[in-house]
């Protein structure tokens, strides 16, 4: 993909990297969620929402190459470390979204595992992560999620999940207009990253 679009660029065609970022790319822009800040989001609602100093974490990111992920945990696991410096925080990584793939990830985290007081679900995969969790017995009094998609929007309305991280697809778009514009000198040239609110 990277290589595509340098292809292209160098074809003086511009190219966005919309909600996923191709950091390492000759892209134009990155258009989107700005990942690190929505982890620390994460953290400061979740540090509101657990009380408790030495709180079991369990978090989930769906693929080690998925950069947005990555960046969401170093914005989430930098907050966590300075709000509850005793919590430990259970990694699973893997499973690319996919329910039974996932669920194979989260078991191997939670091996041994007795109590655990909530979820960041930095990817998708909610419904087999909170099965895989009732195998468990766990049942965490925060869950946070990513995405108001259609399977996360049921979870909410049925209270298994606490919140959902979203950002504005609309104001995705509009920024990307926008950049485009001002690529082709429609509007007036600006230097800073168009992130979404979150």
């Amino acid at each position: 993909v990277r290589k595509l679009i340098d292809e292209l660029k160098d074809n003086d065609i511009p190219v966005l990297a919309f909600v996923t970022d191709q950091p390492a790319s000759k892209r134009l822009a990155y258009v989107g969620i700005d990942n690190f800040q929505a982890g620390k989001t994460a953290a400061c609602l979740m540090d509101k929402l657990l009380f408790k100093p030495d709180a079991q974490i369990l978090t989930t990111i769906r693929r080690s190459n998925f950069s947005g992920e990555d960046q969401r945990f170093a914005g989430f696991k930098t907050t966590i470390d300075n709000s509850k410096p005793l919590a430990k925080l259970i990694i699973a990584k893997g499973g690319d979204g996919l329910p039974a793939h996932t669920s194979d990830e989260v078991k191997n985290a939670l091996s041994g595992v007795k109590h655990l007081d909530a979820v960041y679900s930095m990817g998708g995969g909610n419904e087999a992560i909170l099965k895989t969790m009732k195998e468990f017995k766990l049942k965490p009094k925060v869950y946070i999620a990513h995405d108001l998609d259609e399977e996360n929007i049921d979870l909410l309305r049925n209270e298994k999940i606490t919140a959902v991280i979203h950002h504005d697809i609309r104001q995705d778009l509009q920024n990307a207009f926008t950049q485009i514009a001002a690529y082709h000198k429609l509007i007036p040239p600006f230097q800073n990253q168009m992130h979404s609110d979150i």
